[in-house]
């Protein structure tokens, strides 16, 4: 997941979430665990648009 949202720009979105849970690999409900583990490792962000931003090193 963190692989395909930097090839995303870092961001997702209501336009690229779909692209991005594509290029993860993940169903739906595999993807949710995973963003509800990064919110709480404090690796994502929820932007005042209502995207997620990857937070990591190479997101920074």
């Amino acid at each position: 997941m963190t692989t395909a949202v930097e090839e995303a720009g870092c961001i997702v979105s209501a336009d690229n979430g779909d692209a991005v849970l594509a290029a993860s690999g993940l169903n739906e409900e595999q993807t949710m665990a995973v963003i509800a583990q990064m919110y709480a490792d404090g690796l994502v962000t929820l932007t005042e648009t209502g995207d997620m931003k990857l937070t990591n090193e190479v997101c920074s």
